[in-house]
Order: C-alpha cells, then sequence, then structure tokens
C-alpha cells in the first residue's frame, strides 16, 4: 500500500446509479451483470434501507432542530460522498492531500457510517413526529404534500399493475438485445431474473410510499395516535 495508486484505492466506489437500491433492493445486480467483478462495486451486496426509514430521516434531517442533528447530517453528507469514492472530486482530493489517506481501500466501506447516519436521524424523525405531529405546521404541511405524492404514485401503481404484463415485455425487449455472448440461454436466464425482480421490486416501493404517506397524514388527525402510527413505522 506504500505506493498504491489512485485507481487501486479508488477501486470499489458506490456508482450513483446504485443509489436507486436504497428503495428498490437489488437494483444494482443489473450493474453487475453489465460489468466485470472489478468495474462494479462488489464489496458491498446491497443497500437497500427502505423508503420509510428515508422518509423518517428527512423529517429528523429537516425538522428536528436538536443539536445531536447537525452533526449526523455532516457525517452522513461526507460519508456518502467518500463512499462514491471515484465518481467524486472529494476523494481524489483527501488521496492527494490527507495524511494516510491513500492507504485506504474499497470507498463503499465509508457507506457503513451513512447507514448508521440514516438510522439515527431516522429514529429521529420517528420520535419528532410522535411528539410535534399536532404542533408543527411545517410537518403538517409536509404531510400534505407527502399525501399528495402518495397519490400521485399510487395511480402510477395502478397503472403497473393494471398494464404490467405488457411494461415487462417493453422492458424485457429493451435489454433482452443487450445480452452478452457465451452461455447465452444461461445470461438470459439470469437477466430476466435482474430486470423481473427490479419490476416487482419498484412496485412493491410504491405501495410502501403510498400507504406511509397516507399514515404520515393522518397522524394530523386529532382522534388518532400517533404511538400507533410510529409502531406501524416501526414494523
Amino acid at each position: 500500500r506504500k505506493v498504491m495508486p489512485f485507481w487501486v484505492s479508488s477501486g470499489w466506489s458506490v456508482p450513483p446509479a446504485d443509489l436507486i437500491s436504497l428503495v428498490i433492493p437489488f437494483f444494482n445486480d443489473v450493474n453487475w451483470y453489465f460489468g466485470d467483478y472489478w468495474q462494479t462495486q462488489s464489496w458491498l451486496d446491497n443497500y437497500y434501507m427502505g423508503i420509510i426509514p428515508l422518509c423518517l430521516f428527512f423529517v429528523g434531517a429537516f425538522f428536528d432542530k436538536s443539536k445531536k442533528t447537525n452533526l449526523l447530517i455532516l457525517f452522513s453528507i461526507a460519508a456518502l460522498t467518500i463512499s462514491l469514492g471515484r465518481y467524486t472530486a472529494l476523494y481524489g482530493m483527501m488521496y492527494k492531500f490527507l495524511p494516510f489517506f491513500r492507504f485506504i481501500r474499497y470507498p463503499v466501506r465509508f457507506f457503513f457510517l451513512f447507514a448508521f447516519c440514516v438510522a439515527a436521524l431516522a429514529g429521529g424523525g420517528l420520535d419528532y413526529f410522535r411528539n410535534s405531529i399536532k404542533k408543527d405546521e411545517r410537518l403538517r404541511r409536509f404531510s400534505k404534500a407527502l399525501l399528495t405524492a402518495s397519490f400521485v404514485l399510487a395511480v402510477i401503481l395502478f397503472l403497473l399493475v393494471s398494464f404490467s404484463g405488457a411494461i415487462f415485455a417493453k422492458l424485457w425487449n429493451i435489454f433482452e438485445v443487450m445480452i452478452r455472448p457465451g452461455g447465452p440461454e444461461n445470461r438470459a436466464r439470469e437477466l430476466y431474473t435482474y430486470i423481473y425482480t427490479d419490476f416487482y421490486n419498484l412496485k412493491r416501493a410504491l405501495a410502501f410510499f403510498a400507504a406511509f404517506g397516507v399514515l404520515f397524514y393522518l397522524g394530523t388527525k386529532k382522534r388518532l395516535r400517533e404511538g400507533a402510527l410510529c409502531l406501524v413505522f416501526a414494523g
């Protein structure tokens, strides 16, 4: 590692396109199909956190003004940026100027610090929802925006489910021509599994978000107890 070049130090950086796997699990499998072992990140199997924790993360980050929040936001931004590795200018600057940083390999490992910050801020967001949903006017306005987004995504989900076969057939026609040579039957079956799984998980993510938006909005109603909704979110 004493003479480790930048291309080695930045190997297995998180491709920005992989971040969609935060809400659609294993979406990055398609990336692995079209790249080789060293071109794509192969150290971390999956980035999935789920749409509900990410929404609560934003609640904690933007609405909770406690002292620890700013520190966690700073750590989360720094960790995510570093985990992107060669896809950002920051990693190259740290490699050149930060002592001992050039000895570190696999930027994707910093993703675990980002995941910790998301979990901590999501917990803070859940607490803030429980304590403030009925009295914080900004949070109430956010709940209405979330409800609107949920309605739009519910319509999209309905269309995807209604025309699922035709939509998937078009997706498969697009990707089928990209099948790499060598063992065509196995490669086609593998790619088909990736596309089918991603399409299924997309519909599931839309369903989760639509349900979460409705429940979040219901939390503003006086008759409903916030604690009960928190249990649903946690589940």
